[in-house]
């Protein structure tokens, strides 16, 4: 398990549970792949976590945070939108991005940036490539979104 030496940044979807597990004062592990097909997968869990939650992953993780201060919660905004092509996959039952639709959002992900991400909204087959546009820390989310209950944890941890 390495040090962290620059705050991690987790999505907003996550903040709300991540800010739960760090003012209860378990933390967060973060746990990478050691799996060579699927390098970029990733799981955060709690930091008292001790088995590894996935057979992809390292049996420790690359590394845990219990100061809050070192986590931000990161803000996006819609960079494009465009239509994909679907087809069928080999087995038949499910659909897949056409290999000109990957290349597309790949070029499209490389524009964004770092820190990059899409979604896919199924019912038109459009993706929705979206861009870092900074950082909040998880105090300050929680002051300005979070839920009632999760405020008192916040301001009793100052």
């Amino acid at each position: 398990m390495s040090e962290l030496n620059e705050p991690f940044v987790i999505h907003p979807d996550n903040a709300n549970q991540i800010l739960g597990w760090m003012t209860e004062g378990r933390g967060l592990a973060h746990w990478t792949s050691i799996d060579l097909g699927d390098p970029s997968y990733a799981v955060t869990t709690p930091g008292d976590v001790t088995d590894r939650p996935h057979w992809k992953l390292s049996n420790e993780p690359a590394f845990r945070i219990f100061d809050i201060g070192q986590v931000l919660v990161g803000k996006y905004e819609l960079f494009r939108r465009f239509h994909v092509g679907i087809r069928a996959a080999s087995n038949g039952l499910a659909m897949k991005v056409t290999d000109g639709g990957t290349r597309r959002i790949r070029k499209a992900l490389m524009a964004a940036g770092p820190d990059s991400f899409y979604q896919f909204d199924y019912d038109v087959q459009d993706v929705l490539i979206y861009k870092q546009v900074g950082t909040t820390s998880l105090t300050k989310w929680a002051e300005e979104t979070a839920h009632d209950s999760m405020r008192q944890f916040v301001e009793e941890d100052r």
